[in-house]
């Protein structure tokens, strides 16, 4: 099964949706730009950034894509937003 993520920027949450003629889920909720997001190597989690207009902060989240229970790694002051490395270094099969 192929899942795509994409952020609707209605609400600037993140939605999964199984290809080729999944419907579109709600994968976050709560206030901020949800950004950023790239799948865990095994495909069973998000990583994403959650961006706080007006608290000059950024938090690094996971989601975990079945039970869609929402954990947050750290928080960080909101410098400049950039695609984190992680987003650049995971791919499936890989287990560190």
């Amino acid at each position: 099964m192929r899942r795509v993520l994409q952020v609707v920027q209605e609400n600037y949450d993140l939605y999964m949706m199984n290809l080729p003629a999944g419907k579109p889920e709600r994968l976050t909720t709560g206030p901020g730009l949800h950004l950023f997001s790239e799948w865990s190597p095994d495909g069973s989690t998000v990583a994403y950034i959650r961006l706080i207009i007006g608290a000059e902060r950024l938090e690094v989240r996971l989601v975990d894509a079945n039970t869609r229970k929402d954990a947050l790694l750290f928080v960080e002051p909101l410098i400049a937003v950039s695609p984190p490395a992680w987003a650049l270094t995971w791919t499936r099969g890989e287990t560190n």
